[in-house]
């Protein structure tokens, strides 16, 4: 009896286990192509400011003229939250496949809200336009940088912005495996003589570059270009395919550092219908630049 009654016990404990696989794998499903807004935060700790300063900068990148609410909406309330010093947007806003439209939307809805700065990705010199592009960015009250440096006191602290445009030439045109690029001795040939005193950001679309960007002094470098890698598996594998690095990229998405720079790539916002981002979600990055104890 004692025995048909334990025998039962475990077929019930089976069938109660197996009808939450569903469930779970419903969860994961869900959970693996979620493309709903989500913030990353990151601190960087620095000895060039003083205890008790700050700077928080909202890092944009990839938007790929997507939408995000009405009019940019989400996006827009999302950023507003996190009260930014500095808004950083390091390229591919705009698409060269899509209408302008996102991209203006949002140009309109962060104006005044932080000094901003964008340099060009890809996709946007894809467009074969740049000098109309730049323009009708900076309407907007956005600095653009062009290989070159802006100086700017925010909370008391003086920092030098940098950004450089990217490297893909028109000739190449979407010859995205295998482009012509510029040299980037070219593109950073104007930031050997940076003030090692002041705290130094560079604004450049492509983190596969980090190498030579440790050539000079910057402190943080903001990328995005990869997308996160579009497909993740959290804790395993953070990244499968990155434009430029192919398989497996080094550089992701995420915090890397190397000889005392550190570069943060976005995983960005753009969506593809038909390359789907898996446990990959949009992000906006928000960093906060702190006096190191």
């Amino acid at each position: 009896m004692k025995e048909r009654i334990s025998s039962k016990r475990k077929r019930t404990k089976r069938i109660i286990i197996l009808s939450f696989i569903p469930a779970i794998l419903v969860v994961l499903v869900v959970s693996a192509f979620c493309i709903g807004l989500t913030t990353r935060h990151y601190d960087i700790r620095t000895d060039k400011l003083s205890k008790g300063q700050s700077v928080r900068i909202v890092v944009i990148a990839d938007l790929h003229s997507n939408y995000y609410g009405e009019e940019q909406q989400d996006l827009i309330a999302m950023i507003k939250e996190q009260k930014p010093d500095i808004i950083a947007l390091v390229g591919d806003i705009i698409d060269d496949n899509r209408a302008e439209d996102g991209a203006i939307d949002f140009f309109e809805g962060i104006q005044n809200l932080a000094p901003t700065y964008y340099v060009l990705g890809n996709h946007e010199v894809w467009i074969g336009e740049t000098n109309r592009i730049k323009e009708m960015v900076a309407s907007y009250g956005i600095k653009v940088l062009t290989n070159e440096s802006d100086y700017i006191t925010i909370n008391d602290i003086e920092l030098c912005i940098s950004g450089i445009d990217d490297p893909v030439t028109i000739s190449s045109f979407k010859e995205s495996c295998s482009e012509a690029l510029i040299t980037d001795s070219k593109l950073l040939s104007g930031f050997f003589n940076l003030d090692k005193d002041v705290y130094n950001i560079l604004l450049a679309h492509r983190p596969e570059r980090f190498e030579s960007y440790q050539n000079y002094e910057f402190d943080l470098v903001l990328c995005g270009h990869t997308h996160g890698g579009q497909v993740r598996i959290p804790g395993i594998l953070n990244g499968v395919v990155a434009p430029n690095q192919g398989y497996f990229p080094k550089y992701a998405g995420g915090r890397y550092e190397e000889n005392m720079q550190t570069m943060i790539v976005s995983r960005g916002l753009g969506v593809y219908e038909l390359v789907p981002r898996v446990f990959n979600p949009p992000e906006v990055v928000v960093i906060d630049i702190v006096r190191e104890d």
